[in-house]
């Protein structure tokens, strides 16, 4: 049985013309985490990251601190977010291009809020209309292909062998639903909860998973009993 942790990349770029490279937040979050697994001794048989900007770099600032001659390093598609923009661009126009959606969020008085009351519609719609073609991927497509990469994740592995993996929130969370058996309708509800650089930890084996926590993120707080949201180094976006 494979001890496998998930981590979200560090924050992204919001609201900027290129959102899939960390901000300067999010490579402090990685780092943080590196120091983290420094801490813990944790030498991962297999690191596995999507090929997205920003799973790449979390994985290089995170790893940095780990003497890894062992480890087998692989970039696996799979991992990669849905693609968010188009999900929103088929939701509403005003998300159609990057000067748009920074005209549209700059427009609002909570910008964050606006923005994830506008996902959360526009992943509903995405969940609910599986034969819309305007989509680049299905909301099934994005499932399947997850879903085959955690069941290749375990390939040439020894039992109790530890990989981690580098990916992204509605990835994170889409795994979840599919191990706890979750509605889809539960997604967001999931995803808005899930820290930048958190981990999530399951037991994987052959035909079946297993959650052991979700969402842990103790490492990024200056002080681990200090549970404040606004910890600079907390973000959900």
């Amino acid at each position: 049985m494979a001890n496998v942790i998930l981590v979200r990349h560090g924050q992204a770029s919001f609201a900027t013309d290129n959102y899939d490279r960390l901000s300067s937040i999010g490579e402090l979050q990685a780092k943080q985490l590196g120091k983290h697994l420094a801490k813990c001794q944790y030498l991962p048989a297999k690191a596995i990251s999507g090929n997205m900007h920003r799973h790449i770099t979390t994985q290089e600032h995170s790893l940095a601190p780990l003497s890894l001659t062992q480890c087998q390093f692989v970039i696996d598609p799979a991992w990669n977010e849905f693609d968010h923009e188009n999900v929103l661009r088929v939701f509403d126009k005003r998300f159609n291009t990057p000067e748009s959606t920074k005209a549209f969020l700059s427009s609002q008085l909570h910008p964050q809020k606006a923005f994830i009351t506008a996902m959360t519609k526009a992943m509903e719609q995405w969940q609910q209309q599986p034969e819309n073609n305007q989509y680049s991927e299905s909301w099934q497509q994005f499932n399947a292909r997850i879903n085959e990469g955690l069941a290749r994740l375990a390939t040439g592995l020894n039992s109790h062998d530890n990989v981690i993996v580098f990916t992204s929130g509605g990835v994170i969370s889409a795994l979840v639903l599919s191990i706890l058996g979750l509605p889809a309708s539960a997604m967001m509800s999931i995803n808005r909860q899930l820290t930048n650089a958190s981990m999530t930890k399951l037991y994987v084996k052959q035909h079946q998973n297993y959650l052991v926590s979700l969402n842990e993120h103790a490492y990024l707080l200056a002080n681990s009993c200090n549970k404040a949201p606004n910890d600079q180094l907390v973000t959900l976006i």
